[in-house]
């Protein structure tokens, strides 16, 4: 298949003029349009498909080992090796009920041989082998796109494609393939993996929350999803009398790619700085409980470290921090222990 493989036929001026003029003929890149890198470090600066990306959709009869029709859920990966000499490219295509329609990768790297971006890839398509190359024809950066050239062969057939990729530069990306002498084409369009949204759509605080405090005080939280879905900002205030709100503190909730958790730094009006780890996310129908263990340090110096307990239910929102640990106190904060109950402010 193939989502993750960089792989294409290459296409010469006079085919992709004989091309049907009908969809992807029309838009794929010509070869006056593009221009090959001279070094694998031309690719790497230019190329914006680094990352996991993940999308769904239906299978089209373009591969000879998937067939059409199949809803599917794919995931894909292009990771820069170590050494920095190639790129790593793996992928999953699932049905939605868990069977693997398609799996594999290869490595992408640059050919002293040819003076090329070259691919060479396998897996299985539907249980059966697959051994796919790939060239890379040309690039035009300044739009973001990639024309490719491939050839595959699978169940004893060898076909040959062309693919065009594109992105936004951020985190939407296209692929486009079409096999050589047919007009049909297959899109695929893949969104950057956002672990922090698998969180968020079951942990979903974005609105405005009011509680009373001891002293009577309103204490207005604000929370809002920002940078594409990747953090959460939450802003505690306390509304003065005048109505004005006077902040108190703040934390960022996002993903950490190399604890593979969510992470959550905060700080507040005094200086005090936190940071805190996701220890579990448990739902039990409506309530949803994200436990988080934290460590601080205020701006003497003095330590503490213990466990925050939040409990969403519907628009009801409690928080309680316990198992506390302190550099340099003997005593217990009244705070310790106590459940904090937040409404959400409804319109």
């Amino acid at each position: 298949m193939h989502v993750v493989r960089q792989s294409i036929l290459f296409v010469t001026l006079l085919q992709l003029t004989c091309l049907s003029s009908a969809g992807f003929a029309d838009e794929i890149l010509s070869l006056e349009d593009v221009v090959a890198p001279k070094s694998w470090s031309d690719y790497v600066n230019a190329t914006n498909t680094l990352g996991s990306w993940v999308g769904e959709g239906k299978t089209q009869a373009m591969w000879e080992g998937v067939p059409a029709g199949l809803e599917y859920s794919l995931i894909q990966t292009r990771k820069l090796a170590e050494d920095g000499t190639r790129i790593q490219i793996r992928h999953r295509m699932e049905t939605v009920d868990g069977k693997v329609i398609s799996s594999g990768g290869g490595d992408l790297a640059w050919d002293d041989q040819t003076g090329k971006i070259v691919f060479t890839g396998s897996g299985f398509d539907t249980g059966k082998p697959y051994f796919g190359t790939a060239v890379l024809v040309g690039l035009d950066p300044s739009n973001r796109r990639e024309l490719w050239k491939h050839t595959e062969t699978s169940r004893g057939k060898t076909a040959e494609y062309h693919m065009e990729i594109a992105t936004d530069g951020g985190n939407q990306f296209i692929e486009r393939w079409q096999k050589v002498g047919e007009d049909d084409e297959w899109t695929l369009e893949l969104s950057r993996q956002n672990p922090l949204a698998d969180i968020t759509r079951l942990y979903d605080i974005s609105g405005t929350w009011n509680r009373m405090s001891a002293g009577g005080g309103q204490v207005v939280v604000t929370a809002r999803l920002t940078l594409d879905g990747r953090a959460l900002m939450v802003d505690e205030a306390v509304k003065k009398d005048d109505g004005s709100l006077e902040p108190r503190s703040g934390y960022v909730m996002s993903w950490d790619p190399l604890t593979k958790n969510v992470v959550i730094r905060g700080l507040n009006r005094q200086g005090f700085t936190w940071n805190a780890q996701m220890v579990s996310l448990t739902v039990d129908g409506d309530v949803v409980t994200m436990v988080s263990s934290f460590s601080g340090a205020s701006d003497q110096g003095g330590t503490v470290r213990g466990t925050m307990t939040r409990v969403l239910n519907g628009d009801t929102l409690t928080q309680k921090v316990t198992d506390v640990v302190f550099s340099n106190r003997r005593d217990v904060p009244p705070w310790v222990g106590v459940e904090m109950k937040f409404s959400r402010v409804t319109e």
